[in-house]
């Protein structure tokens, strides 16, 4: 028996990915599945414009970036790719790394010159609020470190730990309330304070871990409603269970229209929580 392949590993089926990037051409294609060698090629043997703009004004620098390609960001970034550049919602290069996820690749643009940490995009959405509302808890601790300024509020008043709160990323979450400067009880879009946005979307742990971390749940959105009001909202039993448990908030304070957690629920048709709230004294 032949002992060639002893200590060898065995080859790996290609995925789908690895079917499409050798057979790519053109320069935003490249860039969007990984394929460095067409990127050198085009920018080596052809006129396309290195920062051509593409849908929504994205460039081919961002296209890297999104989709965590660090060697390919480099490689643009060494022929003199404009990392100033930005799409029509305001977004930069970092914001979209940012919001693919890769730490290399963030951590490449922070070394660059005029990439800003704290740069905003025209709804004053920073880099760190894209990076915690797409839940990558390592690059918001790596922006963190940077500089990045977590106090900062978007258009709306949300600031980054509404944005981690909204989409339910607890590790995001966990970082951020260990951080100065991160108000738990700051109120973003409508008034409402994180533990609000977690209550209405139903993230039942992260209202528990900011009550923890004082979440004050008895406070109102700009509509009078509490976190049990808009828990109630979404029919999102297992959140409404555990701020019931808590014995923190009046089960039958009413909202600027006069309802009831009770009402909500009823006028959502979510004939189980409304007997749940009448077991928990709700009239």
């Amino acid at each position: 028996m032949s002992n060639q392949n002893i200590g060898h590993n065995p080859p790996q089926p290609m995925t789908p990915m690895d079917r499409v990037r050798p057979h790519v051409r053109g320069l935003r294609p490249a860039c969007w599945v990984g394929n460095v060698d067409e990127v050198r090629r085009v920018l080596d043997q052809t006129t396309d414009d290195i920062d051509g703009i593409g849908d929504g004004r994205m460039t081919p620098v961002m296209d890297a970036a999104v989709y965590g390609h660090s060697d390919i960001v480099a490689l643009l970034v060494e022929k003199r790719a404009d990392l100033l550049l930005r799409d029509l919602d305001g977004k930069n290069v970092l914001h979209y790394a940012c919001r693919g996820g890769d730490v290399r690749t963030v951590q490449f643009l922070l070394s660059q010159d005029g990439v800003q940490v704290n740069s905003e995009d025209v709804g004053n959405t920073t880099p760190v609020m894209d990076a915690a509302r797409y839940g990558h808890r390592d690059i918001v601790e790596l922006l963190a470190k940077k500089g990045a300024d977590l106090s900062l509020r978007d258009s709306d008043g949300n600031n980054v730990l509404h944005h981690a709160c909204q989409e339910g990323h607890a590790r995001t979450v966990r970082f951020l309330l260990s951080q100065n400067g991160v108000h738990v009880n700051g109120e973003g879009g409508g008034n409402r304070t994180p533990v609000m946005d977690a209550a209405k979307q139903g993230h039942r742990y992260i209202v528990g871990l900011l009550a923890c971390n004082y979440a004050d749940l008895s406070l109102r959105d700009s509509g009078g409603n509490n976190v049990l009001h808009l828990a109630c909202q979404g029919g999102h039993a297992w959140t409404v269970r555990l701020i019931l448990e808590m014995r923190l908030v009046d089960v039958n304070a009413r909202n600027n229209v006069e309802q009831t957690a009770a009402d909500v629920a009823r006028n959502g048709g979510h004939r189980q929580l409304v007997d749940l709230l009448v077991s928990h004294g709700a009239r």
